[in-house]
């Protein structure tokens, strides 16, 4: 059980059970949540690393929550019907899809829903795209380590990105091979 007396084993059984299948924790779209659902996530999302240690205020998360750009996806990781993380995606991106954000909260952490919101975009995007991108602080070891676990090779440092003096991380795992007529090539 946890601070509030949740009791997740019920919850961690079930991901186990899950092991090698699709994702069953649902996936939505986040416009089909309430606007003050949205802002608490936002606040929530603010408060935790790398967010917080960027600067990122609520109110910008909110916005950019509620309001995805051409090509883009924001996506909510749903428990027992209670949003428990977002996935936000854009594509295409540089012959490929870029998670653009990937946040689990603190109290659903460790749950495998990260990894899971990880197969989901591999398995929706492997047939129509080779490359997934993404960016992680260079401080945020453990997304690091998160993403190298599941295939992720790091590209290259772009220094002062975000923010002056913190460097963020270009990460790529290819889900596809190049195809060879693509280039003008016979096999």
């Amino acid at each position: 059980m946890d601070r509030k007396g949740t009791d997740w084993s019920r919850k961690t059984k079930y991901l186990d059970q899950a092991e090698g299948m699709t994702l069953n924790i649902p996936i939505e779209d986040l416009n089909q949540r309430e606007s003050s659902e949205l802002d608490g996530l936002a606040a929530r999302i603010a408060a935790m690393d790398p967010w917080r240690r960027l600067g990122y205020a609520p109110e910008r998360i909110a916005v950019y929550l509620r309001n995805p750009e051409q090509d883009a996806r924001r996506l909510a990781i749903i428990v027992e019907g209670v949003i428990a993380g977002v996935i936000c995606l854009k594509y295409p991106w540089m012959r490929g899809v870029c998670i653009e954000m990937l946040a689990v909260l603190p109290s659903m952490q460790g749950l495998g829903l990260g990894a899971r919101a990880l197969d989901h975009v591999e398995r929706e995007y492997r047939g129509r795209t080779r490359n997934i991108w993404l960016l992680v602080s260079a401080f945020n070891e453990r997304a690091l380590g998160f993403y190298q676990a599941r295939g992720f090779k790091q590209i290259g440092e772009i220094k002062d990105f975000l923010v002056e003096g913190e460097d963020e991380i270009l990460m790529r795992k290819v889900i596809r091979p190049i195809e060879s007529h693509f280039l003008g090539r016979s096999e």
